[in-house]
């Protein structure tokens, strides 16, 4: 019991970092839940039915919590644990792209596991799919953990563009070099310009992200967006005449 008591504890620290940044919460040395937050998302755990350990789990939130809210943090939190349980870093990054953030996040994930010393593992499944599950994605997750920390920088990235959604003002684009899949938020005086050229190569200013290679895993606080052209460029031989009018 003790062990699914500790596991319910990091998930339900999961969801109300889901919430926080949901809400605008801008995350420091440290973040804790407001009471609202709090009272607003909340886990509660049925007792398992005799000779089993399959215990139901239900998401309950105060009474301003609107359906739509609840669906859309159970939505992320979907992802998330798919995610993770699939050992796909890529889809995880690109759902939580801020480090800061991603600390967290791999926090609570690295105590969702039941200590070793208990000899427990957890499954986690929603909707008849098993969306996480502690045998598999223990390693993965303490990987990820101690993996150095990202380099977070002023500058820009050049990919293709790939898709925009309007009412969330976020355009994708794919890293020309690595193929990864990028999301940023645009500033609505671009939106004219992205339109002009919507399969044009883009470079994007911003605060990028980059892993141990140097390579972008995102960008945020964009500032400015302009097509580039990448093709190659032929140049034929230039002739300069000296003060004497002979080639130098």
């Amino acid at each position: 019991m003790s062990a699914l008591v500790h596991s319910l504890d990091a998930l339900q620290r999961l969801i109300h970092l889901i919430a926080m940044r949901r809400d605008g919460r801008t995350p420091g040395r440290r973040i804790r839940p407001s009471a609202d937050i709090q009272n607003r998302y909340r886990l509660v755990c049925e007792i398992p039915k005799t000779g089993s350990y399959i215990a139901p789990v239900r998401f309950e939130g105060g009474d301003l919590l609107s359906p739509a809210d609840t669906a859309t943090v159970l939505t992320e939190l979907d992802a998330l644990l798919s995610a993770v349980g699939a050992e796909n870093e890529g889809a995880f990054i690109a759902a939580i792209p801020d480090d800061t953030w991603r600390r967290f996040y791999l926090e609570a994930l690295d105590r969702l596991s039941p200590p070793p010393t208990t000899g427990a593992e957890l499954e986690i499944s929603h909707a008849g799919k098993t969306l996480f599950e502690t045998r598999q994605s223990r390693s993965f997750v303490e990987r990820l953990v101690r993996a150095p920390t990202k380099q977070v920088v002023r500058g820009s990235v050049v990919g293709e563009f790939k898709k925009i959604d309007f009412s969330r003002q976020e355009i994708t684009i794919r890293h020309t070099q690595t193929g990864r899949d990028l999301s940023c938020l645009y500033e609505a005086y671009v939106e004219e310009s992205l339109l002009e050229h919507p399969r044009d190569q883009l470079l994007v200013f911003g605060t990028v992200t980059r892993d141990e290679k140097g390579l972008p895993v995102s960008i945020e606080n964009v500032d400015h967006i302009e097509p580039v052209d990448l093709e190659s460029i032929s140049v034929g031989a230039i002739t300069f005449e000296g003060p004497d009018g002979f080639p130098d």
